[in-house]
């Protein structure tokens, strides 16, 4: 996902992109407001929740390092919901007038509807481990599904918070899974790693 947001930075045109640093807790949009740009997180997450007419708020999804959102810019006039930094955040501005009109790339199309197709691809897989009950069974089925480089490590690159969030865990529960699954053998781990650390896993 990282080397496609890359490509996508890199196929924008530079008039069309710009950055933002968003504090925790500060609202990057509100909804309401004109839809005029989406958005790509270089580091960082930040929680999708609409304003209902009862006075209450729903989370409709919270987007992460590497990943796209507030795609109704394609063909919206107005953000359907408010998008607020769960923590620091760098933030990607791609404006979305260099996606309408005859003059538009279709390379550039073509590379974020791929983009798209696998964050679709990502969030239903994330849906069905949420399907699983057991915490250290739910954590194991995340890593096995996760890349290995060619010596067979997995690198984790994200903290195991944001891990946590994803498949639907408490983070006690995923680092009281992940030390029953190095206890039992079935991973191995490469060092014990502060939660903010790349460190490297390896499937027995």
């Amino acid at each position: 996902m990282e080397t496609q947001l890359q490509q996508l930075i890199e196929h924008w045109p530079e008039e069309a992109l710009s950055y933002r640093r968003v504090g925790a807790g500060e609202m990057l949009f509100r909804q309401g407001q004109p839809a005029n740009a989406i958005y790509a997180i270089r580091s960082g997450s930040i929680r999708m929740e609409r304003d209902l007419e009862d006075g209450s708020t729903v989370v409709l999804h919270t987007a992460r390092a590497g990943e796209t959102f507030a795609e109704a810019a394609f063909n919206a006039s107005h953000y359907h919901c408010n998008a607020v930094a769960v923590s620091d955040s760098d933030v990607l501005v791609l404006a979305s007038k260099v996606l309408n009109g005859e003059t538009a790339d279709l390379a550039l199309h073509k590379l974020l509807n791929t983009i798209l197709a696998n964050q679709v691809r990502e969030l239903r897989t994330l849906v069905s481990l949420r399907d699983i009950r057991g915490a250290e069974d739910r954590l194991l089925a995340w890593i096995q599904l996760q890349p290995q480089t060619r010596a067979g490590e997995i690198v984790i690159s994200q903290t195991w918070t944001v891990i946590a969030q994803a498949i639907g865990l408490t983070r006690e529960s995923v680092y009281r899974a992940l030390s029953n699954l190095v206890r039992k053998r079935v991973i191995e781990r490469s060092t014990a790693q502060s939660d903010d650390r790349t460190e490297r896993l390896r499937l027995l």
